[in-house]
Order: C-alpha cells, then structure tokens, then sequence
C-alpha cells in the first residue's frame, strides 16, 4: 500500500538499502580468499500467458535528457531513460535490491594485494533490439571508451577508480586498450579491480559500466544515442521515438531475456521542465505520474492521496566555481565561508520544501552507513563539520559578517555583483530569490539569477564564466565514496574546480583501504577538510517528492534517484 511517508521513516528506509559488507585486510599480505560466485535462478517452467492487451503509461521525470550515452550522462533524468534500455552485468530490482542481469554467473577472487580478479559469464539468451548476440567485447568496449580521457566522460572516474590499473589509463601511462579488462571469448568477461568494495555490485549495475556496440557509436559518434534509428538496446525497452523538447517513447524490447516480466508495454515520457505544465497534466490525467511542480503547491499537494515522499540519499547545494580565471574574489575561503553562513536554511526548507527536507551543515546525508552495521555516517559525524558553521542562525550571521570584512569588504563595501546560476525549475527559482535576500540583508551583496536550460546548465556550471551554481546529487550508490569522490581534483563531475591534495589523497586513499574503521576515519577526515575549505555550500539534504495516479502501481523508486517502470501497471 502506498503512502505518504514522514522524515522519520524516510531516513529508515534509506538506512535498509545500505550494505553492511566491508573486506578486511591483515598486516601481513594474506592468502588469496576463496573465491565467491553468484548464478543465476534458473527460470521456472511455466505455460505461455494468453496475449494481452498492450498496456501504456505517461510520466514526466525531467526535461530533454542531454544525451542517451551510458558512458556519458551525468544526470539522474538520463539515468533513468538509460536503464530501461540497456543492462550491466547486475540489473536492479525495484525494491532497490540488485540481482544478475546479462551474466548468468560472476566469480569474485580477492587477492592477497587487496585488488580483485572477476569473471563473468554472459547469459546464452541476450541480444541486442537488432537481433545481435550481447558479447564481452561489447562490455569491453564500453569500459576501455568510459575510461578512455579522450572520450571525455564526467563519469570517466568510475571506471577509472574501479579497474585495477584505471589511473594508469587516465595519466597516460598506459594506452586506454590496455584496462585490465578482456574478453576471453564471446560469452566469457575477465577484469581486474582495484578492490571488491562494499558497492562493486551497485557499480556493475551501474549505467556508465552498461555495454555498447562499436559498430554503432563509431558509425554516428555524435547523435547515435538519440535516434531511434541508431539507438540499439539490450535492456527491457527500444527507443521507439525522440520528439525534442515533446516527449521520449519507450517500447517494449522483445529480444529482451526475461521480456515476459517487462508489464508495460509503452512507457511515454513527457519531456518538460515548466512545473506548472506539468501539474496541468498531471491533473488532467494525461500524467501517470510526476516527479515536478511548483514548490508552492507541495504544502496542499501533500495532503492529497497522489503523493508519496520517497527517501533519498542526496545533497542540494550551491557550487562556488574555483577554476582559473574565474571570479578571484571567490577564491578567499573566508567569502566562500560567509556565504555559507549568511543562509537560513530552515527558513529555505519551511518556505520551499514545506518542512518537508532537512537542512543541511555538511556534505554526506543521513542513510549513509559508517564503519560497523547499522551505524550512520552523518550522526557519526554530528551534524555540522567545519566550515565555522553551527545550527544557531543568528550566531552564523554575525560570524559572517566578521569574514566578510576580514576578506576586505566590511558590509559588503568593493564586493562584486554575484551571478548565481540555475536551470529552469519554480523550486530553483525560490531558493535562488530567498538566498539572493539573505546575501543582501546580511552581507550587502548583490545578486543577478541567471536561469538557463537544463542542457546549456549543466554546461556553463563548469566554466570560468560561473561564479555560484545551484547543484544536486544524488548517490550513485550508499557508500561515503559517491559523495567525496565527485570533487577529487582530477574527477570530471567536479564542476567548481576544487583541488586540495590533503582531500584527494584520502579520498583516493580509502578507495582501497580494506579495515573499514581506518577507511570510515579517511572519510570523516576529508569531510572535515572539505568543509573548512567550503568549496560549496549545503543547503538541505533532499527527498523525491512523487505524484502518481491512485490506479498507477508496480512502479519502483529508489534512494538513488532511480525509477523503474517495467513493473507498472495503470487499473481501470
């Protein structure tokens, strides 16, 4: 049964999807661990159902997706379109859990030196929409062109940091054709990885480590992933038609290997960013469902049966661009800190959110898991960390007075009229108009909100010409990792540029440290570190606020962001 669900238990949910499993290391080089293996559930023998009528639904998870390329998207909207066309090695699952997808079995031998070597055999039965049998050369292909620094993929870090030798690949030290990836022959998958972290299973799931086919990137490198014509799948749907700036339409894949458990035939995807078109269509019932409308209308659109707060596992803030040659006066820790200090944001979780998020003083959320079962990251921590930063308002004002004319500019005296950039969003907006008051009122600093389009932001918010952006992320899976590996200097989802070689060696550092307690401590660490250098500003920690038709069911939603519609049903 669905229901509206308090903070409370959103923050228990999320804490049920953590993993608690954590690999240990001995002082001494220790034996190779026996290897693990997962097979696949044989199918059950059952008679053919009797066809069915085709079953649609409409949604609106975002607006027009920049790209539909696995190895090149950095957004949650794309994510979502992307894991109904393709599958990694796992698959998820929409209770969020994860099982085999394109692999019928997977062997994992941890090695004495802490990486890990990992065969997977791929299933008889997949193929791609065009009727082409999925092979390891097409998931090889895939991972070296990710990790390729030409490719020039945000998410080039991914599998840089996941495969043995990946920083090699990314320091030109060696070419990209030689990752420590390989296929022995078409069926059968051998890789080696840094280390079998508590989240290797998330991350062969994971839609950057999804296959591709050679034959039909390089035929039209630049717009393959977009047109139905070129767009070939081996997940549970097939790109049936993209309508720029209308609307995306996914049909079912019948060269699927399980494509009798995919239930909707057709899922329309209404691409928008106008909250208020959105609502209109969501109550008209052009709409099954709905992740956007206007933040003014979330207080009464709480109280209806329609919606639903799913917890999630993610962090909206502001972005303070440190590239050279941007803004210089950015660069002083002590303006970057003052801005931080200047906002209220229970004021902006109260006028926005309806109280409905919780405000936020650090960098990982709530639901994150520390060192030992059951533990918590964020309460580990406490909830404020460095950045002289406290829960009490008033005295975070006065201390960012004081910055400020430390910084030189007493009341905002000489201070630069700040550009703060958004994308096109009612909730945007209102949390730009409510932070542009308060750097006014308390610091004397003027502000212009530039707002864009969803495509051309997330382009501009990694230029010298940004100077604040408003940010979101959300994690790719529960692990500290997803949160401090994005602003590594080398990282290409570190859109503000920050670089600090005391964060990025324990960042780097605890990607392969095995005691779970030393590598929670690195973390906790660099959080610190993070935050007193205050390269960007948490606001509050988010939540997926969801509409959807009372006879819309079967769906997924997960503290990752993800949606999944394959399982949906819409009733008479």
């Amino acid at each position: 049964m669905k229901k509206t669900l308090t903070l409370v238990l959103t923050l228990v949910m999320i804490v049920s999807l953590a993993f608690g499993m954590f690999a240990c290391k001995t002082a001494e080089p220790a034996a190779p661990a026996a290897p693990t293996t997962e097979e696949a559930a044989p199918a059950d023998a059952t008679e053919a159902p009797a066809p069915a009528e085709p079953t649609s639904a409409t949604v609106c998870v975002g607006p027009e997706p920049a790209t539909l390329d696995p190895n090149m998207n950095e957004a949650v909207d794309g994510m979502i379109y992307i894991t109904h066309l393709y599958e990694g090695l796992y698959r998820p699952n929409t209770d969020g859990s994860f099982s085999l997808g394109q692999a019928k079995d997977i062997t994992i031998t941890d090695n004495a030196d802490g990486t890990a070597h990992v065969v997977a055999n791929l299933r008889d039965d997949i193929f791609w929409s065009d009727g082409k049998p999925v092979t390891a050369q097409d998931f090889v292909y895939s991972w070296v062109r990710l990790c390729d620094p030409a490719t020039g993929s945000s998410y080039g870090y991914i599998g840089q940091d996941f495969f043995a030798n990946g920083h090699e690949v990314a320091d030109g030290t060696i070419t990209p054709d030689m990752l420590s990836v390989k296929a022995v022959d078409d069926k059968t998958l051998e890789f080696d990885i840094a280390a079998n972290v508590p989240y290797t299973k998330d991350l062969l799931a994971f839609p950057s480590l999804m296959p591709l086919r050679q034959d039909i990137v390089e035929a039209n490198p630049e717009g393959w992933s977009v047109e139905p014509e070129t767009q070939v799948a081996n997940g549970r749907y097939i790109l049936s038609e993209f309508a720029h700036e209308s609307q995306i339409v996914l049909t079912k894949n019948p060269e699927y290997w399980e494509a009798d458990t995919t239930l909707l035939d057709t899922l329309n995807c209404m691409l928008s960013d106008d909250d208020n078109a959105i609502l209109a269509a969501f109550k008209s019932g052009d709409l099954q469902l709905a992740d956007s409308f206007p933040s003014d209308e979330l207080a009464a659109l709480r109280e209806t049966p329609e919606y639903t707060q799913f917890g999630q596992i993610g962090l909206y803030y502001l972005e303070i661009q440190q590239i050279d040659g941007g803004l210089d006066v950015l660069k002083d820790v002590n303006v970057r800190k003052a801005l931080s200090l200047a906002i209220d944001r229970d004021f902006v979780n109260q006028t926005v959110w309806a109280d409905s998020r919780i405000p936020a003083y650090s960098l990982v959320p709530y639901g994150v898991p520390d060192a030992t079962p059951g533990s918590d990251f964020r309460k580990t921590a406490g909830e404020t960390v460095g950045g002289d930063i406290s829960t009490d308002y008033a005295a975070n004002v006065a201390k960012a007075k004081e910055l400020l004319a430390a910084a030189g500019y007493p009341d905002g005296a000489g201070f630069p009229k700040l550009e703060f950039s958004i994308n096109e969003n009612t909730g945007h907006q209102a949390v730009a108009e409510a932070i542009m008051q308060m750097w006014s009122q308390n610091l004397g600093i003027q502000v212009e909100i530039a707002t864009m389009d969803w495509p051309t932001f997330q382009q501009y918010r990694k230029t010298s010409d940004c100077e604040v952006a408003r940010q979101g992320w959300i994690g790719d899976y529960t692990d500290p990792a997803t949160f401090f590996d994005l602003f590594v200097s080398t990282a290409g989802t570190n859109d503000g540029h920050y670089n600090n070689p005391e964060y990025d060696a324990l960042v780097i550092g605890a990607r392969t440290e095995m005691d779970p307690a030393k590598r929670m401590e690195m973390y906790h660490q660099a959080e610190a570190i993070f935050m007193n250098d205050m390269p960007v500003v948490p606001i509050v920690f988010y939540a997926d606020d969801v509409l959807s038709q009372t006879n819309f069911t079967g769906f997924g939603v997960t503290g990752t962001g993800l949606k999944m519609f394959w399982g949906a049903t819409v009733a008479e």
